[in-house]
């Protein structure tokens, strides 16, 4: 056991010495708990709550939050017709501390803690398509007093929880902890491990992500059984489906698309109950006092029409920022990494209508619009400073928004003449707009490629970027590889180490052969960002010259593999000149040899 480890593994095995003992006469039957704090999560657990009753689930129901904030009077009324109990945690932390109980630890705090010996877990953002009781009843619940479902990766042997836990590897999918069925009686020892670790979440979650793994090496660690349905996880959009243990779908797991109180809900191909799920939300904001009403009519039409066609407004808070902000249809926002402001709806009456724009299904602020097309009004919330939205461009044109790391793009814009409409590839694409070098050319009207290795930062991509993308680590030979998911999806790559995040495995690809194969056979532009493998992914380039390369040479907290000389001299053998460098960045313009330097090398490049 490594010394950094040690002090944790000394409270592990103090931990594990302690008795455990099931408490008698304190927990009894069976129930059902979700996590429900707050407007969004309240939002979603609504909707679950509704079709579990729906479908004839007659279980008990406990919401868990922490703190009168997260639940007020008013939404315990709202959930009371669907026989729904709510439960501070944080006054049940009273009569049992524990260290951390923030968001993800209050899952098994919940689960150990409510009053049912036997405990479906659920996450609020849950739909399931019919009763799930029954699986109290399945043969493999009968036999290991647990279910849990696989996750989409595994665990690789090199990553340090192994280590750290003393488990040995196992080559099995990780946990998705979006539903679990576990007897308390049974596993008691098993789920107070697991509690010990979300205790110091502020050291394991460094090594697992979140309160999924807990369970899993909690119960790996005490050689506890569990049961596994075989088929593994159904993706529809933004959505994980789960199976029983006969492979049919039970549950439709929204973790990247969940409900919203205010603005439009996408709609999800293939989502079961969809209609009864919308139903419920609409019923939820008719009965809920802080839920706005969109404005319907004439007037609240041409004023949707005139923000769709308008797009483009210049976002200031006043005395505070100001920013770029881009206002969509249907009641999207791109307001930029870490903004809170997520949807906007046309509400109130058609006489006077006026602009909502919501965090987490909360109207946040409301705007009017003036006699030209500047929309003005304050928050509702935090600051309640007042705000302005000035149309940034004449309506219906497109904005440059400069959005490279260090000014690479503005840098070429202005010394480099480049076609008014040409070909991009960029290389680790991460969110698809932050330190994005090709945002820029692909407003101007260019087309290209996105090339991303990091699967989740594929769902930003796609509402951000028209271009295609194509989920891979470019190298220098097609096949696969360890790739490590960073806790900023700008920085994951495949020479991070793997104490940095997840490890997954993901597939390799040579540029050469992928472009070929999208009948990519110039491209005006490319970006390489790959955290330290830019030497091979120039490899793997084979014959094909870009015009233009723009090439990292430097990558934060990561120890190059090659100095920015050794990138300078490969681009030089490959007939570059680098025009422009920097701090991150070089710049390179192709310079196609003279027949003289093809007589004299015998090749036309290097």
């Amino acid at each position: 056991m490594s010394g950094k480890y040690a002090e944790h593994q000394s409270r592990l095995d103090a931990c594990l010495a302690r008795p455990h003992v099931y408490p008698k006469d304190t927990f009894s039957g069976r129930g059902i708990v979700i996590c429900a704090g707050g407007i969004r999560y309240f939002t979603n657990a609504y909707v679950c709550t509704s079709i579990l009753r729906m479908h004839g689930c007659r279980l008990p129901i406990q919401f868990w939050h922490l703190g009168p904030a997260e639940m007020t009077e008013e939404m315990r009324t709202l959930v009371a017709h669907l026989d729904v109990t709510c439960v501070d945690a944080r006054e049940v932390r009273k009569e049992h501390p524990v260290r951390i109980l923030n968001g993800w630890e209050l899952k098994p705090f919940a689960m150990i803690r409510s009053p049912f010996e036997e405990v479906l877990l659920l996450d609020a953002d849950n739909v399931v398509v019919r009763d799930p009781a029954f699986l109290f009843d399945t043969q493999q619940y009968v036999e290991t007093g647990a279910i849990f479902w696989p996750d989409y990766n595994r665990l690789e042997p090199a990553r340090s929880i192994w280590e750290i836990m003393g488990v040995d590897y196992r080559n099995e999918p990780e946990f998705e902890s979006g539903q679990m069925v576990v007897d308390k009686r049974r596993c008691w020892t098993a789920l107070q491990l697991t509690m010990h670790l979300n205790e110091w979440s502020d050291f394991y979650y460094d090594h697992i992500h979140g309160d999924k793994d807990t369970f899993h090496m909690a119960w790996r660690k005490i050689g506890r059984p569990y049961a596994m349905p075989e088929r593994g996880i159904e993706s529809l959009a933004a959505t994980m489906c789960q199976h029983d243990f006969k492979g049919r779908r039970l549950f439709q797991h929204r973790n990247m698309r969940k409900w919203q109180l205010q603005g439009a809900n996408e709609p999800v191909s293939g989502f079961e109950f969809e209609a009864e799920c919308l139903g419920f939300l609409e019923e939820l904001r008719g009965r809920w006092s802080i839920a706005t009403r969109p404005a319907s009519g004439p007037r609240a039409e041409q004023l949707v029409r005139q923000i769709v066609n308008q797009r483009h407004y210049l976002y200031c808070r006043i005395g505070h920022d100001f920013r770029p902000v881009e206002l969509l249809a249907p009641n999207r926002i791109l307001a930029g990494e870490g903004a809170i402001e997520h949807t906007w709806e046309v509400i109130g009456p058609d006489a006077a209508p006026r602009i909502g724009i919501f965090t987490d299904g909360q109207l946040l602020c409301e705007l009017e619009a003036g006699g030209s097309s500047m929309l003005h009004g304050h928050w509702l919330m935090h600051e309640k400073m007042a705000v302005v939205l000035l149309p940034s461009v004449p309506a219906g044109a497109t904005p440059i928004l400069w959005t490279s790391q260090t000014g690479e793009d503005q840098w070429i814009a202005a010394n480099v003449a480049i076609p008014t409409t040409g070909v991009f590839v960029e290389v680790g694409v991460a969110t698809g707009v932050r330190h994005s070098n090709t945002y820029w050319l692909e407003q101007r009207g260019w087309t290209g490629l996105l090339v991303e290795a990091d699967a989740r930062n594929l769902p930003l991509i796609a509402a951000s970027r028209k271009a295609p993308v194509e989920f891979c680590a470019a190298a220098d030979q097609d096949g696969a590889t360890n790739f490590v998911q960073h806790r900023d999806v700008t920085l994951s790559g495949c020479r991070r180490p793997s104490s940095d995040g997840t490890v997954v495995t993901v597939p390799t690809r040579r540029l050469d052969s992928l472009l070929a194969e999208r009948n990519i056979s110039h491209v005006d532009l490319m970006s390489i960002d790959t955290e330290g493998t830019e030497l091979e992914v120039l490899a793997g380039l084979g014959s094909l010259r870009p015009t233009l390369l723009i090439v990292e040479h430097w990558t934060l907290d990561l120890t190059p593999t090659a100095s920015q000389e050794t990138v300078v001299a490969r681009l030089d053998r490959m007939n570059y000149e680098v025009i422009h460098t920097t701090q991150s960045n070089l710049i390179a313009r192709f310079n196609p040899p003279s027949v003289e330097q093809v007589e004299s090398n015998g090749k036309g490049s290097g």
